[in-house]
């Protein structure tokens, strides 16, 4: 539904920038989660961020939506963390960013790099479920099991319902 309100929003002001990153993004999202196939949403999600970009080059949620289409439809490693970094030097304070970037080095095997990123994620946005999660699931790629379920438990603590935090624990209790 984000996909098709951000497409409404462009049909209204084809000029904006902000709108353009957020459907990059939520392309990307939909492709991550399973909802469409990599191979379509992909190249929409690169195509939308590149777009924000050409139109305002320092919004920070263009390129942190570039970076995670890069790293996610092409593999691109280093310039998604090209784009990470220039998002949080447009913006030291852009959650997602933080957010975005850890899961990058983490599986970069940058494991100090990936928590310190994360915490600051949490620092700036500490009701964020997603980040909550996320954070479980890198002590689950850093091999720390354990950490993992207790995390993953308090977030069904505090949101029961959340799915994301029942996939990741299902990922976990099964290694």
């Amino acid at each position: 539904r984000a996909v098709e309100c951000f497409r409404d929003a462009l049909a209204l002001d084809p000029g904006s920038a902000l709108a353009y990153a957020e459907l990059s993004d939520a392309c990307t999202i939909q492709g991550v989660m399973g909802a469409r196939p990599p191979h379509e949403v992909g190249p929409q999600a690169r195509e939308a961020a590149l777009h924000a970009l050409a139109i305002d080059e320092r919004l920070p949620v263009a390129h942190y939506a570039l970076g995670h289409a890069l790293v996610q439809y092409e593999h691109d490693r280093a310039g998604a963390e090209l784009a990470y970094r220039r998002a949080l030097e447009l913006d030291p304070n852009c959650g997602n960013a933080h957010h975005r970037y850890a899961i990058l080095l983490m599986t970069s095997a940058r494991a100090d790099e990936a928590f310190a990123q994360i915490k600051l994620a949490r620092q700036l946005d500490p009701t964020s479920l997603p980040i909550d999660v996320t954070e479980g699931f890198l002590h689950y790629w850093d091999r720390h099991y354990a950490r993992a379920i207790d995390h993953l438990q308090r977030t069904l603590e505090r949101e029961p319902h959340f799915w994301m935090a029942h996939y990741w624990l299902a990922q976990v209790q099964g290694t």
